[in-house]
């Protein structure tokens, strides 16, 4: 399941950017092949597509589209992170699908059932936010009138919200952690299955004492593997999770101070906010299935403190006992929060919303400060966008292009 769904996924990683064309899937693995004629061309012809919009939005079209600008400066910072990190993703992708097959191995012993999500529901994923990005761009063309003819409107779709790199991201990240998860998940099925109940007998070892201590060392040796694959995905795409938030978090404040400040001409339009609930959503998601991946791989931990080692037979103690060691070494490699340093995910939502909660109530308190302060930043951003010869009928119908 993870092979045939996995196209999907390094397909829009490629099309935004976060992997190399020439990256291409072969005898069940993933590597680059740079004597491939096309996926050179394709990878070619991207950059140079990134490039000219960037250039064009930045040189030609000024601030006219305020957040295209902070999203092409996320977007090329998102970009070299995952492309200085390529490597370890390969790794990582590779270590897996090599990781389903050995697991395969306890088919002699048990039924092995990997779980995953299905590739419909990513699919259905995939064309809802196709069609919602197709409604904020319709939205867009309607709200600009007579400028449909304005090529900075079709040049601005790669970098306008709803932003493509953003989804690709999360979906991604979801992806590859919900299949870590369900995969320690199956290690800690099959250890319960194992028969630990069995009394050693005088004489030696049984035969299917043997089995036993053989499936322990094979479970201990697997979780190790998973372990490392998750410091992998902590070093591969910890560094672009880490603009990921960042900027999320950027894009938040910038929202709070266009809101705070216009919300004069925000009375009827709606439209704006409802980004708001989408960053949250998608930060919120990544939180909860990496905590999620994080409590199955410990998981394990229980289970090997319920199990009676007295009457076992000395092979089996110490492959428990180097299975708890094991565990421990591991806990500090484990993938936290960016993988740059130590600091629990969850913690992540609650300081944005507070810092967010603080700016807002700080303006709502300070309305009127001594220097005018509101006249004057909405006195310098008419002057950068043009605002200021306009009306006030018209500010209200363009300010939403602006803050998207």
């Amino acid at each position: 399941n993870f092979v045939e769904t996995l196209n999907l996924f390094i397909n829009a990683s490629k099309i935004v950017g976060l992997i190399n064309y020439c990256c291409v899937i072969e005898s069940g693995l993933l590597y680059r092949n740079v004597k491939s004629t096309y996926q050179l061309f394709l990878e070619l012809i991207r950059m140079f597509v990134y490039l000219i919009i960037t250039y064009h939005l930045i040189f030609n079209v000024g601030l006219r589209y305020i957040m295209c600008h902070f999203n092409i400066i996320k977007y090329w910072t998102i970009f070299i992170a995952a492309r200085i990190s390529e490597k370890w993703m390969m790794k990582f992708i590779n270590g897996i699908i090599e990781f389903d097959r050995k697991l395969f191995f306890f088919n002699s012993y048990y039924s092995v059932k990997v779980y995953s999500i299905s590739k419909r529901f990513w699919m259905i994923s995939f064309a809802s936010f196709i069609l919602f990005f197709m409604y904020c761009q319709i939205f867009i063309f309607q709200l600009q009138g007579k400028q449909i003819y304005d090529f900075s409107l079709y040049s601005k779709f790669l970098f306008h919200s709803p932003d493509i790199i953003n989804f690709v991201v999360m979906i991604t990240s979801l992806y590859y952690l919900s299949n870590l998860g369900y995969r320690f998940c199956e290690l800690n099925r099959l250890w319960k299955c194992l028969p630990f109940g069995l009394i050693t007998l005088p004489g030696g070892l049984t035969s299917s004492e043997i089995i036993i201590i053989m499936l322990v060392e094979r479970i201990r040796l697997l979780h190790a593997e998973l372990s490392e694959l998750l410091r992998l995905f902590s070093l591969g795409y910890g560094p672009v999770l880490l603009m990921y938030f960042t900027f999320s978090f950027a894009h938040a404040l910038i929202d709070t101070f266009f809101f705070t400040v216009y919300r004069e001409l925000l009375r009827k339009d709606y439209f704006p906010f409802i980004f708001y609930p989408i960053h949250i959503l998608e930060m919120i998601s990544i939180i909860y299935v990496t905590s999620w991946v994080i409590e199955e791989k410990r998981r394990i931990i229980s289970y090997l403190r319920l199990n009676r080692i007295s009457k076992m037979s000395i092979d089996i103690k110490l492959q428990i006992k180097t299975f708890m060691h094991q565990i421990s070494v591991y806990e500090p490699n484990e993938f936290t929060a960016f993988g740059f340093f130590n600091l629990d995910l969850r913690l992540t939502m609650p300081v944005n919303l507070s810092i967010i909660d603080c700016w807002h109530l700080y303006y709502d308190t300070n309305e009127r400060p001594p220097l005018d302060i509101k006249k004057s930043l909405i006195s310098k951003f008419n002057t950068y966008t043009g605002f200021g010869s306009s009306g006030y009928h018209k500010k209200e119908r363009f300010l939403s292009t602006y803050i998207l």
